[in-house]
């Protein structure tokens, strides 16, 4: 990746301990334990049938999941085992963003990996729904499905970070680039907390991936990217 995205890309160390959510695979994600809270309210944009995310949220904390998605069919059997569980399928688009955030109020927690359109998002988005989002974690696609445009995601990700703090990276081995003979992540996946909210404001020099909290997200030999721009030299 280029030196201005890796500026952009800094995970802050923050007081809480970090946590696994979902399985140890593709789906599962990286949470701050003191953002996870009972009754908590989850929107999530762009799912697999599986959604073990937001199953280990409602299991664990009694949230409440709502699912966009318009292109896979979570199981009946899902749906009617979890009744605090609403699929809805649609995509998340500029027309119906703020339509969806403006029937809610913080504190809400986002996963969102919908293959490069959470660019549209970022610039579709008001201050106010973006304010209620507490916790976003999402995948960043740069080169696929669709190649962004080097600017517009340098100015997208200096958006996101006036509003929150990056705690946690993590590159999708499935996804790579090859730049000078090295493979290199084109999807990162990526937890925030919302700026107010976060506890530190120190780097956190140490290389990832994190035993016991990053797994690989497809299970064949490539091995987990190594990322640690960040550390001190």
């Amino acid at each position: 990746m280029s030196s201005e995205l890796e500026k952009l890309l800094v995970p802050i160390k923050q007081e809480s301990k970090k946590v696994r959510v979902g399985a140890d695979e593709d789906g599962g994600y990286v949470c701050l334990q003191t953002s996870l809270s009972k009754g908590m309210d989850v929107l999530s944009f762009g799912v697999g049938p599986v959604i073990t995310f937001e199953k280990d949220l409602m299991d664990n904390y009694d949230a409440t999941v709502t699912c966009y998605d318009e292109a896979v069919e979570i199981p009946l059997t899902t749906l009617n085992r979890y009744p605090k569980l609403t699929y809805v399928k649609e995509f998340l688009t500029k027309e119906n963003v703020n339509k969806i955030f403006d029937e809610y109020q913080f504190p809400v927690l986002v996963q969102m990996d919908i293959e490069g359109c959470e660019f549209d998002f970022f610039e579709t988005i008001t201050p106010k729904n973006m304010e209620k989002i507490e916790t976003l974690i999402l995948e960043l696609h740069f080169e696929w499905p669709i190649k962004i445009d080097k600017q517009r995601i340098l100015d997208n990700l200096k958006r996101l970070n006036e509003t929150h703090v990056c705690y946690h990276l993590h590159g999708n081995n499935n996804l790579y680039g090859v730049v000078e003979g090295t493979e290199v992540p084109i999807a990162l996946e990526a937890s925030y907390i919302r700026k107010d909210l976060s506890t530190g404001t120190e780097v956190d020099n140490q290389t990832y991936p994190l035993r016991g909290l990053d797994f690989k997200n497809t299970g064949d030999q490539r091995p987990d990217f190594i990322m640690n721009w960040w550390c001190s030299k």
